[in-house]
C-alpha cells in the first residue's frame, strides 16, 4: 500500500481540506508513525494508574507546558483546541481547530490525542502512554490524575499545581482552566448507556 502525501501538514488544521480517502490514508500514515515511535508505550485505563505513573505524566506535562517554543504546550497542543486560533472559517476568520458536535470529531479528537501524547514523548514522557477513561463503568470519584490539586515534582523537589488539575490560560493573567463535574453525572450507567446506543447505530 502506498501512501500519498496529504495536501498539507497531517494535523487537525487540515482535516476539513481532505476528501474521505485522503483522511483516511493520512490517519494510517499517523497510526504506522506511531507504531514505529511509540511502541513501547502502553495506554492504561486512567482508574489503574500506579503512583508513580501519576507522577510520572503530571512532571512531563508539566514540562511541555513550561516550554513556550513552537514544540511546547501552547504551540503543539493547546493551539489546536482553543486558543489562539488556528483555523479559518469560511470567511477567513480564525476559529477554534475543535469540532465539537461534527461527524469528523472521532477522527479529530483521536490525532488530537496523538498528537499530545507526542508533544509529552518529545519531553520525556516513556512506558506510559496518555490513559484512557473507561466509559462503560460507572464514575465513582475523579481520578487522582486530574482531581489532586498539586504534584511532589521529583526534578525540582517542589510541589507544583497539578497541571491535569488546573493550567494558566495563556496571554491571560491569574485566569485558569477549571473542572465542573456535574453530580449527575456519578454513581449512574449514564456513559454505559451512551456507548451501548452508540455502537448500536448504523450511520453517524
Amino acid at each position: 500500500l502506498e501512501l500519498s502525501a496529504p495536501p498539507c501538514r497531517i494535523s487537525l488544521s487540515c482535516l476539513n481540506m481532505m476528501t474521505s480517502s485522503k483522511l483516511t490514508l493520512a490517519l494510517l500514515a499517523i497510526l504506522v508513525h506511531v507504531i514505529v515511535t511509540s511502541g513501547s508505550l502502553v495506554r492504561k485505563n486512567v482508574a489503574s494508574l500506579t503512583e508513580a505513573e501519576i507522577l510520572h505524566l503530571q512532571s512531563q506535562l508539566r514540562d511541555l507546558e513550561d516550554d513556550h517554543s513552537a514544540l511546547g504546550f501552547q504551540s503543539e497542543v493547546a493551539s489546536y483546541h482553543g486558543e489562539p486560533s488556528m483555523c479559518q472559517d469560511g470567511s477567513g476568520r480564525p476559529v477554534a481547530c475543535c469540532v465539537h458536535g461534527m461527524a469528523t470529531f472521532p477522527q479529530w479528537h483521536r490525532l488530537f490525542t496523538v498528537q499530545f501524547e507526542q508533544a509529552l514523548v518529545q519531553h520525556g514522557l516513556n512506558h506510559i502512554g496518555v490513559p484512557y477513561w473507561d466509559w462503560t463503568q460507572p464514575i465513582r470519584s475523579l481520578p487522582d490524575l486530574i482531581d489532586r490539586p498539586s504534584f511532589y515534582n521529583s526534578r525540582s523537589q517542589e510541589k507544583e499545581v497539578n497541571p491535569f488539575f488546573r493550567t494558566q490560560i495563556p496571554d491571560q493573567d491569574h485566569h485558569y482552566t477549571s473542572r465542573d463535574p456535574q453530580p449527575d453525572l456519578f454513581n449512574n450507567d449514564y456513559f454505559l448507556d451512551n456507548v451501548l446506543l452508540a455502537l448500536e447505530q448504523t450511520s453517524f
